[in-house]
């Protein structure tokens, strides 16, 4: 029997999961909003799935590309048409009974949600979304036990039952039904960020850019009054592509398109940069920026106020709202952080992300730094399918500011899978599988290992490693295509593949674990594109008789 239940934005909390039923924001103040999330590692991996689907590489760009809206697109790891409904696969788990799984829905269907809210704060140069999410969970299940699969999807296009009401959803907004548009825009706000980037000065600082940015986006812009009052106007204003542009009148942003365009610029000259929102006199949204290692505030739509002559250049334009601290008071009035009070909110209806930078007490002035002792930050941990990120700081010892640093990505730890079990599903004339668990995640991996018929593999690009013992004594396996997301090989995962030849490993790899390719009597080269690779593990190519040729491009290899 098969179960669909459906979850909007709008309908449930976007955080769940902690004491108070919503989902548990990380310790400390973190930049981007995935991180501020406490959430399992699927749910990262989904965030890294709708990051590809934006690119525009033309590989599984699943919320540009007409096909995959359609339903032209082929069924693969993550994109799906079921009953005419297009969806993006964002979590498959096993459940043991119904109420296993109505718990494992509303968990999985929350996560979901909390990450898209995340990804449209941190990623402001995608415009063309709907302001719509929702969330569907298929369950194909036993009708005497209740035991089943559970697959979450976010729907790109389709129907979905949302209380009780059967609902059109469409991903892309009304303005974008079409990858044509997108693209139109999406070449058009690239043009626009490189012309007002390429009128710096020839040697700037990150404060000339915060001040270059802050006066174009409000001597070129007028703020949009008419959809402020009603929420009806052009395609766009919320967005960055508004501000970006250039506009007036009915056309022009309001704060959110300000706000979006700031930080837009600021990414490409790589000046962290994010954005803020709470009722400053109603809802609002402006940015923080970082320098010297402190945070400040930054309001270009108060730059920019009504009142003067009509048009772009209004007279009234001003840098009082520019690199301000909390207690600054930039009209002689409240403390900014009394003015612009942060509650970080998706929508009314959800908390907020409150975990995020911490406002500098006062505003900006630079001063001769005294540096301190270096120390080592973790700034974003490894986990199965993600590398993590470490940085080297150097802290003022008079005002904290961190004055330079280094950033060192950590390889993904790869699944960490336990002994395979038999699934009981040998028949006659067919060889049976075995399946382990990833002690980490809970991701499960299905081996082949000892299988003897085996001749050829496919490795697709979502893979990220290959866990220990996958394919263990496939004697018949001759030939490994190996998709370019890999970057762990573990323990045994080829041990005694003796008919195979050659092995070429894509640009992403790290580590090759301990006998990886053990007694693989024919292989007779090994290849591996990646810079990244930082280990070979013990015996990883022992027995291999056959060796002549070992290929790597990697200057980071330790062990």
């Amino acid at each position: 029997m098969d179960i669909e239940t459906s979850s909007k934005i709008l309908d449930i909390s976007a955080f769940s999961l902690d004491q108070s039923g919503r989902t548990a924001l990380k310790a400390g103040n973190h930049e981007r909003w995935i991180d501020r999330l406490d959430v399992p590692e699927y749910a990262l991996d989904f965030y890294a799935a709708l990051e590809e689907a934006v690119d525009g590489d033309g590989f599984q760009d699943y919320l540009v590309d007409d096909k995959y809206f359609s339903g032209n697109a082929a069924n693969d790891s993550r994109f799906s048409v079921v009953d005419g409904s297009r969806y993006l696969k964002v979590y498959e788990q096993q459940c043991t009974s119904l109420a296993d799984k109505d718990a494992k829905n509303s968990e999985a269907n929350q996560y979901a949600l909390a990450v898209v809210a995340a990804f449209d704060r941190d990623h402001p140069e995608v415009f063309w979304l709907d302001n719509q999410t929702v969330v569907t969970g298929r369950y194909l299940y036993n009708s005497q036990t209740g035991a089943g699969k559970l697959t979450t999807y976010l729907v790109l296009k389709g129907r979905a039952t949302i209380n009780g009401v059967n609902t059109d959803v469409d991903m892309r907004a009304d303005s974008y039904i079409g990858e044509g548009v997108i693209k139109e825009d999406v070449t058009l706000r690239d043009e626009r960020i490189d012309t007002i980037v390429s009128l710096l000065p020839e040697s700037w600082d990150k404060v000339d850019a915060i001040n270059h940015f802050n006066r174009w986006l409000t001597y070129n812009n007028e703020y949009n009054t008419i959809v402020a009052a009603n929420g009806q106007g052009y395609k766009d204003a919320y967005e960055c592509i508004s501000a970006l542009d250039g506009r007036e009148g009915d056309r022009g942003p309001v704060c959110e398109g300000y706000a979006r365009a700031f930080k837009v610029l600021c990414n490409k000259v790589g000046i962290p940069c994010v954005l803020v929102d709470g009722d400053a006199g109603g809802p609002h949204m402006w940015n923080y920026v970082q320098l010297d290692g402190a945070w400040y505030g930054m309001d270009v739509t108060w730059n920019d106020p009504s009142g003067g002559k009509p048009g772009a250049v209004s007279g009234c334009e001003t840098d009082t709202w520019l690199l301000v601290g909390a207690n600054t008071r930039p009209d002689g009035k409240e403390a900014f952080l009394q003015s612009h009070p942060v509650s970080n909110k998706v929508s009314e209806e959800t908390p907020g992300f409150t975990n995020g930078p911490v406002l500098s007490k006062m505003a900006y002035e630079p001063h001769v730094h005294v540096a301190g002792i270096p120390v080592t930050k973790v700034i974003r941990k490894p986990t199965c399918l993600g590398e993590g990120l470490n940085r080297r700081v150097i802290s003022c010892q008079e005002c904290g500011a961190e004055l330079s640093y280094g950033e060192e990505t950590v390889p993904a730890l790869g699944h960490s899978y336990g002994a395979y079990v038999y699934n009981n599903d040998a028949k006659v004339g067919v060889d049976g599988t075995e399946t382990a668990t990833c002690s980490r995640c809970g991701a499960q991996d299905t081996a082949f290992a000892g299988n003897k018929k085996l001749k050829s593999v496919k490795i697709g690009a979502n893979v990220t490693a290959v866990p220990a013992s996958a394919f263990k004594g496939c004697t018949k396996l001759t030939s490994v295509s190996f998709g370019n997301g890999i970057t762990s090989i573990g323990k045994n995962a080829f041990y005694g593949c003796k008919a195979l030849k050659s092995v070429t490993l894509g640009t992403k790899i790290a580590t090759i674990g301990d006998g990886a390719f053990q007694n693989c009597a024919k292989l007779t080269k090994v290849t591996v594109k990646s810079t990244k690779l930082s280990k070979v593990g013990k015996s990883a190519f022992a027995g291999c008789k056959k060796l002549k040729t070992v290929s790597l491009k990697t200057t980071k290899l330790k062990s």
